[in-house]
């Protein structure tokens, strides 16, 4: 079966809410698949440092940090275009 993405965008979530959204997803039985992940708040450490040890621990997790702000449906657009599976 083809590759699919699972596309996510973050902004100021807390770790914990992270984390169980990122948990609920790596876990499914389905498993080939790439979760991106689109941070639109550069300021936010706390995810991004949780993300960055998310990618290293599962190399199921990509994520890309918007160098500012751009609101849900331009995060998502952009991850749309960072997308390189079929579906």
């Amino acid at each position: 079966m083809d590759k699919i993405t699972v596309l996510m965008a973050v902004c100021n979530e807390k770790v914990d809410l992270l984390s169980k959204s990122i948990d609920s997803i790596l876990n499914q039985s389905y498993r080939d698949f790439i979760f991106l992940i689109i941070v639109d708040n550069p300021q936010n450490l706390n995810a991004i440092n949780y993300l960055d040890m998310m990618a290293k621990k599962d190399k199921r997790v990509i994520y890309y940090i918007n160098e500012k702000n751009l609101g849900l449906p331009l995060s998502l657009n952009r991850g749309i275009d960072l997308v390189t599976t079929k579906y």
